[in-house]
C-alpha cells in the first residue's frame, strides 16, 4: 500500500515539474552538436589492456628498486650501482610527473 501511494505522488510531482518547464526550441543540429563535444566511446578490452599495462609496469618498478637496493647492498657504491639506482628514482619521479601534471592543470582550470 505504501509503495503504490509514493507512486502516486512521484507522478503528480513528475507531472507538475513537466508542466511548468518551458520547452526547449526545435534545432535539427542540436543532438549533433552534443554528440560531436562528448568523448569517444572507449571499449571494455581497451581498459582491461590499459590496466594490465599499469600492473606490469608497477611491478617493473618495484623490480627495478629491488634489484638498485640489493646491488647497492652486495656490491657497494660502484658506478655501476649508482648508475641502476638512479635509473628507478629518474622512472619512479617520471611516472609521478605523468600523473600529477594532468591533475594539476585540470584543477586550475577549475578554479
Amino acid at each position: 500500500m505504501k509503495h503504490q501511494n509514493t507512486d502516486r505522488i512521484d507522478s503528480a510531482i513528475r507531472g507538475q515539474i513537466q508542466s511548468e518547464l518551458p520547452q526547449c526550441p526545435q534545432n535539427p543540429w542540436f543532438r549533433n552538436k552534443v554528440m560531436n563535444r562528448l568523448p569517444a566511446r572507449r571499449s571494455r578490452f581497451a581498459s582491461i589492456v590499459e590496466w594490465a599495462f599499469y600492473v606490469v609496469g608497477g611491478l617493473a618498478l618495484i623490480g627495478g628498486w629491488w634489484s638498485a637496493i640489493n646491488a647497492m647492498i652486495t656490491q657497494g657504491p660502484t658506478p655501476s650501482t649508482l648508475v641502476l639506482s638512479l635509473l628507478p628514482f629518474a622512472i619512479t619521479l617520471s611516472a609521478i610527473a605523468i600523473i600529477a601534471i594532468p591533475m594539476l592543470r585540470r584543477s586550475a582550470h577549475s578554479l
